[in-house]
């Protein structure tokens, strides 16, 4: 790791924001009541703003680190995020039922990716 180069203080600015951005789902897990599902501040750009924030910080590390190792193992956990995000949708739609399902119309899963019509019917 060199600090001085710019690949660092890129990785470190991504790390950074992605780290405000999983607090802020923190923040708004802990203030949603138990019988409503999360629909307020990252989640209403994301139906899975932790494992965003999670890949962003990962991401971030690679570029600042330089480290295609960090990289590949960035790869692979956003891979297993896509795996498990469905089956947490599937839960949340029996857990919330109609509300759950209202959201899922109008939240893509992931930021920047449209939505799935085809998620959306199971």
């Amino acid at each position: 790791m060199q600090l001085g180069k710019a690949w660092f203080f890129i990785g470190l600015v991504i790390s950074l924001i992605a780290l405000v951005i999983f607090q802020s789902v923190i923040f708004f897990v802990r203030t949603t009541p138990t019988d409503k599902p999360f629909t307020k501040g990252p989640y209403r750009y994301s139906r899975h703003p932790s494992y965003v924030a999670q890949t962003l910080i990962f991401l971030g590390i690679a570029i600042a680190c330089v480290s295609w190792v960090f990289l590949l193992l960035t790869v692979i956990m956003q891979s297993f995020n896509m795996i498990y995000a469905p089956a947490e949708e599937q839960y949340c739609l029996k857990r919330y039922g109609k509300d759950y399902r209202e959201y899922m119309k109008r939240t893509p899963r992931w930021i920047g990716i449209p939505k799935s019509e085809k998620s959306d019917k199971k």
